[in-house]
């Protein structure tokens, strides 16, 4: 179902991304309450262009700006820092530690949120991995639940609350809805659509 959430202001442009072979000068916007889809064959370059931007692949040029700002973004550490998070295609290999419980999955990204000088307030990350375990709606006994054990698209979820864990400006998705039923399906697009209707900006695939 289509929601028409308020469009704000620009949220996240980039300018002149290149990669050799693969990605020949790309720019685009996106703006707080939009959902901005990309399309196209596999090998088409949606993927390397959302790794490009994520600071994930080398030898990249161009630009990335956050809410008007440049972001020096050479690793998915420093994008995440820049507010912008990344939902991969790859759940099971890149998206989730698929033997930790489901809490650490969540806070994974965020560790920096819930620890000073190397010592980890597992009370403020428990609490807050509860709280996104059920905005999310993950069906599994609780947050001690080891990932590996829940259904794709429970586990889809997991991922998705990792990336909102981090408290991003940008989502991008890749595929988000891809190996799911069609309820968790349903539910993974309201959960979109609620984050543009916050003001977030999505980037989907």
């Amino acid at each position: 179902p289509k929601t028409v959430a308020k469009k704000g202001k620009e949220a996240l442009r980039v300018e002149h991304v290149r990669r050799k072979n693969v990605l020949h000068d790309i720019s685009f916007s996106v703006h707080e309450g939009e959902v901005l889809g990309f399309s196209g064959l596999i090998g088409s370059g949606r993927t390397e262009l959302m790794r490009a931007i994520y600071g994930a692949d080398t030898d990249v040029s161009g630009s990335v700006y956050v809410e008007g700002k440049k972001a020096d973004i050479s690793s998915p550490q420093m994008a995440v820092e820049s507010g912008i998070a990344l939902l991969t295609e790859d759940r099971k290999n890149l998206g989730a530690v698929l033997n930790f419980p489901i809490y650490q999955n969540i806070t994974l990204a965020s560790m920096d949120r819930f620890s000073a000088n190397s010592i980890i307030d597992h009370k403020a990350e428990r609490g807050r991995s509860q709280e996104l375990f059920s905005m999310f709606n993950v069906k599994a006994p609780s947050i001690d639940t080891v990932t590996r054990s829940l259904s794709g698209g429970n586990q889809q979820k997991v991922v998705f609350a990792k990336a909102v864990c981090s408290g991003p400006k940008v989502l991008i998705l890749d595929e988000p809805t891809r190996g799911v039923d069609v309820g968790a399906k349903a539910e993974i697009y309201k959960l979109v659509q609620d984050f543009a209707s916050s003001g977030g900006a999505v980037v989907f695939i």
